[in-house]
Order: structure tokens, then C-alpha cells, then sequence
């Protein structure tokens, strides 16, 4: 009598265990999209108040420029897509620490206005003035976080 081999698995099994995983790609990919760009959004939100917070503490602790000379005050320039983190040194100059450019299609808005000069904020060893800082990702739900600092300095975050 001839031995029956088995192995393998069927034409049918087969067709399932694909339909099964197509199912599941499905739905995964457009969550995992999702969720990658919410965490970018929260990560942005993170990093600009993080380098607000830079700002007013190099301030308070006269902390010199990245050339080494020393700092008259530590400012904040905002625009659509980008924002920097700017020094003012002892001589007049000013120096650009970092640049931060938002992933589109985020972007930012602000009430801020230092010295006459829109969306800027200026911190220096004494209280600057208050503003908003907004920003937004139509991708991600909610679409917008703020940033409110007040006359004091003190920095709130509403990031739901």
C-alpha cells in the first residue's frame, strides 16, 4: 500500500490567511498614519515651548551667545512655518542659535510684539510682555495647541 504524503497547505487555507491579513493591513495603515502624525504635532508643540523656556532661562541667567560673547536678551521670531531662537549680543548683533521648520502643513500664528516688532517675543532679566502662540495641523484631532505667555513670563500650554 503507498504512503500518502501530506504537506503543505491548501489552495483554500492559503486564500484565507491572505484575506485575513489584507483585512488587518487595511485597517492598521491609516491609524498607524494617524498616530505618527499626532505624535509629530505633540513633539513640535514640545520642542517650541521647550526652546521658549531656553529663551527665558538664558535670559534670567545671562548666558552668552553660541559665539561666546555676552547676551543683552533672547528672542523668539515666528513666522507661518518656521520659527527662531535668536540671541542679541553685548555688540549689537544678532545671533541665530536655531531654527525650528514646521512639517507643512503645520503652521504657526502669534500675537506677539516686542519693541514694536510683530511676532517676536524678547525675554531679558525683567518681565516681558504677554502673548499667544498658535499652532496647527488640520491632519491631527484637535487641530490646534497654544502657548500663552504671560506678562510675567510664566508659560502655559493647552495641549489637549
Amino acid at each position: 500500500m503507498p504512503k500518502k504524503v501530506c504537506g503543505g497547505f491548501t489552495l483554500v487555507e492559503l486564500l484565507i490567511t491572505i484575506g485575513i491579513v489584507s483585512v488587518v493591513a487595511i485597517v492598521a495603515v491609516p491609524n498607524i498614519r494617524s498616530f505618527n502624525e499626532s505624535q509629530l504635532f505633540k513633539n513640535t508643540g514640545s520642542k517650541l515651548v521647550q526652546d521658549i523656556r531656553q529663551a527665558q532661562f538664558s535670559a534670567q541667567s545671562n548666558n552668552n551667545c553660541p559665539s561666546g560673547n555676552g547676551s543683552v536678551s533672547w528672542t523668539l521670531v515666528f513666522s507661518s512655518n518656521s520659527y527662531n531662537l535668536k540671541c542679541q549680543n553685548t555688540t549689537g548683533g544678532n545671533e541665530i542659535k536655531s531654527t525650528v521648520n514646521l512639517t507643512s502643513p503645520m503652521t504657526l500664528s502669534d500675537t506677539c510684539v516686542t519693541n514694536g516688532v510683530s511676532h517676536t517675543v524678547s525675554f531679558t532679566n525683567k518681565p516681558s510682555t504677554s502673548c499667544n502662540v498658535t499652532l496647527t495641523d488640520p491632519r491631527t484631532s484637535p487641530s490646534t495647541k497654544q502657548i500663552n505667555i504671560d506678562q510675567g513670563g510664566a508659560v502655559y500650554e493647552n495641549f489637549p
